[in-house]
C-alpha cells in the first residue's frame, strides 16, 4: 500500500511542483498558475524582436540578391545590347560579292581600304594562308578586336558580342582549285533566317530569277542558292548560296535577342 504522505513528498521536486491536495494515491497539482496571463515576460520579448529583425534583414538581403540585382543587372544588359544594335557603326555594309570574286586578293584590300572600312587583315591565323579579312564596327579599334577574338566570340558577354558582331563581317578566300568566298555576318534587323536571306538577296542584287534550289539542309541552315550566267547567258560562271539560322544556334551567349540571325554568302567560280 502507498503512503500518500510519501506520494505527496516525493511528487514535490524541489519546490517547483506544488500539490495541494492528496486524495488516496492521487495528488493533485496546484492549478493556480494556469490561470496567470499567457504573456511572454519583457527580456524574452525583447529577445524575440530582435531575431524577427535579424530574420528580416537577412530576408531583404537574400531577396535583393537573388531576385532584385540579377533582374537590374538584365534590363542593364538589354539596354545595353539594344545601344549596341541601334547605334551608327551597326548599319550593314556587306561587301557585293559578285563583284569581289572576279577580284584577287590585293584589289580586294584595295577596295575595302577605299571604302573606308576599318579592318583587321586574319591571314596569318589560318591554317591555310588563304586571305580572311575581319572588318570592324566604326567604334571598335583593332585592339579590343582583337583581344575580343582571342577570348572567342562565344565567350563574350551579350554587351561585348553585340558591340562586336553589330556592323562587322568576316570575308574568307579559298583559291585552291577554285575560287571560293564566302561572308558571314550577324543580322539583328530582319527577325528570322527567311526574312536575312531575303535581305541578303536585295543587297547583293542576286536575282530570283536565278535562283536554283532552297529549303533547309543538313545543318538545318535555312537556304536559297543560285547562278551567275555568262553575258551571253549560256554558260554558267558562278555559283552562289546565300544561307541562315539563328544566331543563338551559333553563340550559346545569355540575353542575345532571340531573333537576330547568322548569315553567310558563298559565291563559287564555276
Amino acid at each position: 500500500m502507498i503512503n500518500a504522505d510519501k506520494l505527496a513528498e516525493s511528487l514535490h521536486y524541489d519546490g517547483t511542483r506544488e500539490y495541494t491536495r492528496v486524495d488516496g494515491d492521487v495528488a493533485y497539482l496546484d492549478g493556480k498558475r494556469l490561470g496567470r496571463p499567457a504573456e511572454m515576460p519583457r527580456p524574452q520579448r525583447n529577445v524575440l524582436k530582435v531575431i524577427v529583425a535579424i530574420a528580416v534583414i537577412i530576408g531583404a538581403i537574400i531577396l535583393f540578391r537573388m531576385v532584385i540585382s540579377p533582374l537590374q543587372a538584365s534590363l542593364t544588359v538589354g539596354e545595353t545590347v539594344a545601344a549596341n544594335i541601334e547605334r551608327p557603326a551597326s548599319l550593314p555594309t556587306v561587301p557585293p560579292m559578285g563583284e569581289l570574286i572576279t577580284m584577287d586578293d590585293d584589289s580586294i584590300k584595295a577596295l575595302i581600304e577605299e571604302e573606308g572600312y576599318s579592318f583587321y587583315d586574319a591571314t596569318s591565323l589560318t591554317d591555310s594562308g588563304n586571305m580572311m579579312l575581319l572588318k570592324l564596327p566604326d567604334d571598335v579599334s583593332v585592339e579590343e578586336a582583337g583581344a575580343m577574338y582571342l577570348r572567342g566570340i562565344g565567350s563574350l558577354s551579350a554587351a561585348d558580342a553585340t558591340r562586336l558582331l553589330c556592323g562587322s563581317w568576316m570575308l574568307s578566300v579559298d583559291r585552291i582549285n577554285t575560287t571560293s568566298m564566302v561572308v558571314r555576318y550577324a543580322d539583328f534587323t530582319t527577325g528570322d533566317p527567311q526574312a536575312a536571306i531575303q535581305n541578303a538577296l536585295a543587297h547583293e542584287g542576286f536575282d530570283s530569277a536565278t535562283v536554283t534550289d532552297s529549303g533547309v539542309d543538313d545543318s538545318q541552315n535555312t537556304y536559297t542558292a543560285g547562278i551567275i550566267g555568262s553575258e551571253e547567258g549560256d554558260e554558267v560562271r558562278y555559283t552562289w548560296r546565300v544561307s541562315a539560322l539563328p544566331l543563338d544556334e551559333m553563340y550559346s551567349i545569355r540575353d542575345l535577342p532571340e531573333d537576330a540571325c547568322y548569315v553567310g554568302i558563298r559565291v563559287t567560280k564555276a
